[in-house]
C-alpha cells in the first residue's frame, strides 16, 4: 500500500508540474496569439483592420523616423558645437568620409560597359548610315542645289534691277535733303551753344 500510496503522490506532483508547464504555455501562446493580432492587419487589407494596420504602419515609420531624426540631431549638434568653438575640423571629416564612402562605391565597371556600348551604338549606326549606295553623291546633290537656288535669285534680282533708276533715286534723295535742311537755323543753333 505504501507502494501504491507513493505512486499516487508522484503522479499527483507530475500533474502539478504539468499543469504548471500548461500555464506557462498558455501564457507564452497568449503573447504569440496577440502579436499575431497585432501583425495580421498589416497583411490584411480588409477595412476593418486598416486602422490596426495603418497604426503598425506608423509604428514602423515612426521607429525609422526615431533613428532618421537621432541621426541629424546629432550632427546638428556637432555643428553647433563647431560654431561654438569656430572649429568644423570634425564636421569635414564626416562630410568627407560619407563622400568618399560614396565616391568609392561608384560603380564604373557597368557605367563604363554602358559607356562603350553608347559608343558602339552610335559608330554603328552612322556606319550603316553613310555606306548606303549614293547617300554621299544625293547630299552633295542637295547642298549645291540649295545654293544655286540662292545664286539663281540674285542673278534674277541683279539682272532685272533698273540700276540707273536705283542712282537717280538715291541722288534725288540726297539732293532733296541737302536742299530742304534749314542750314541757316543750324548755324543760329551753333551759335547760340557757343556763346
Amino acid at each position: 500500500m505504501d507502494a501504491v500510496g507513493a505512486s499516487a503522490d508522484g503522479a499527483a506532483d507530475s500533474l502539478s508540474d504539468a499543469k504548471d508547464a500548461a500555464e506557462d504555455l498558455e501564457k507564452a501562446l497568449g503573447h504569440y496569439d496577440e502579436l499575431n493580432v497585432i501583425d495580421q492587419p498589416q497583411e490584411s487589407s480588409s477595412g476593418s483592420s486598416g486602422g490596426s494596420g495603418s497604426s503598425g504602419s506608423a509604428g514602423n515609420i515612426t521607429y525609422e523616423d526615431v533613428e532618421i531624426s537621432s541621426a541629424i540631431s546629432d550632427f546638428a549638434e556637432k555643428v553647433k558645437e563647431a560654431w561654438k568653438n569656430a572649429d568644423f575640423t570634425e564636421v569635414g571629416e564626416i562630410i568627407g568620409t560619407k563622400l568618399n564612402d560614396a565616391l568609392s562605391n561608384i560603380p564604373w565597371d557597368e557605367i563604363q560597359d554602358t559607356s562603350s556600348r553608347i559608343g558602339k551604338s552610335v559608330a554603328t549606326l552612322i556606319n550603316g548610315a553613310i555606306e548606303v549606295d549614293g547617300l554621299g553623291t544625293s547630299i552633295g546633290n542637295t547642298i549645291a542645289e540649295a545654293i544655286n537656288t540662292g545664286i539663281l535669285g540674285l542673278e534674277a534680282f541683279t539682272g532685272n534691277l533698273h540700276w540707273d533708276s536705283v542712282g537717280t533715286f538715291v541722288k534725288n534723295g540726297v539732293v532733296g535733303a541737302l536742299d530742304t535742311i534749314k542750314w541757316d537755323s543750324l548755324t543760329n543753333i551753333a551759335n547760340n551753344l557757343g556763346t
